[in-house]
């Protein structure tokens, strides 16, 4: 089971300075995570009240 979920959370390992950022879970860095959510292909995110 370990190596099971070493590998479907693998791409955990290359995170870029903006996901790195959101993984840090800070108050401060809100609005930039609300904007990567906007951002999400497909409008995944749309209108379930990100302000």
């Amino acid at each position: 089971m370990s190596a099971e979920v070493s590998a479907a959370h693998s791409f955990l390992a290359d995170l870029d300075d903006e996901e790195r950022t959101a993984a840090q879970a800070n108050e401060a860095d809100r609005s930039l995570v609300l904007t990567m959510l906007k951002a999400l292909p497909g409008g995944r995110m749309a209108g379930i009240g990100l302000r």
